[in-house]
């Protein structure tokens, strides 16, 4: 780095904050662990909120009444996203890496 020119050594200082390109390394591989969680997280959204709606479509066919009032469903929703909040501790499989 000694050699490059004055921009270029300025770029590499906002970037790299240590003269080693493993800091880049490590910030890739944490990139792809983030985004492995969320679309593991996505994934589990979807899923608990489709099985949501389907419950509540069959249970309205069938029952005289709502099976569940909107505040019912919102905090429902609330609880599952506290209940997901460890997602971002969970290992990834190497598919993800």
């Amino acid at each position: 780095m000694d050699t490059a020119t004055s921009v270029a050594k300025d770029a590499a200082d906002i970037i790299l904050l240590q003269k080693d390109l493993n800091v880049l390394v490590d910030g890739v591989h944490r990139g792809l662990i983030t985004h492995g969680n969320s679309i593991k997280y996505i994934k589990m959204a979807a899923s608990s909120n489709f099985g949501n709606v389907f419950s509540i479509l069959v249970a309205s066919a069938w029952l005289p009444f709502d099976p569940m009032r909107p505040i019912h469903i919102l905090t429902q929703n609330l609880l599952y996203d506290i209940s997901q909040v460890h997602t971002q501790s969970y290992k990834l499989f190497s598919i993800f890496i």
